[in-house]
């Protein structure tokens, strides 16, 4: 094996771990709420084309949590809520949570790609989204601040 194919193989392997880390300790967290008879919420974002959402430790949370990612796009929330600007561009997005009020937003105009006003590209592109005033190297990618309300909204309804 090349010495770079053998590094791509060990960081994937080191990022598995990682989430599969997470999700044991959301578990683990959600299980200790519920012996004391409390709720606790949570969710996941990953981009819908992830290779996440097949993994086997997610496979494995699913099946074990009864739920499902839900999809929204992310020009339907306010990027900064101190600002009325949505996010430049439609971004699928799959959100895993346990809020059951919580009701994902769709782009109405998906195929009218003109109606987006920037594009996202890879890492190692030098295309790099813009957001406004956020200064540059704060974020590469940010979820959206109305995105995290709205979520929070809906945990916190009874």
């Amino acid at each position: 094996m090349r010495p770079e194919d053998a590094q791509k193989r060990n960081t994937a392997i080191e990022h598995d771990e990682m989430a599969a880390d997470v999700l044991h300790s959301i578990t683990d967290w959600l299980l200790e709420a519920a012996v004391k008879g409390k709720q606790r919420h949570f969710y996941v974002e990953n981009p819908t084309k992830s290779m996440l959402w097949g993994r086997p430790y997610m496979s494995d949370f699913l099946g074990l949590s009864g739920l499902t990612p839900q999809r929204c796009n992310y020009c339907c929330y306010q990027i900064m809520l101190t600002d009325p600007l949505v996010y430049p561009t439609p971004k699928s997005t799959r959100i895993l949570t346990n809020v059951s009020g919580w009701v994902p937003r769709r782009c109405p105009d998906l195929a009218n790609h003109a109606a987006h006003t920037a594009v996202i590209s890879g890492p190692n592109s030098e295309e790099r989204p813009s957001f406004f005033n956020i200064p540059e190297g704060t974020c590469v990618f940010m979820t959206p601040e109305g995105l995290h309300l709205d979520i929070a909204s809906a945990a916190m309804q009874k």
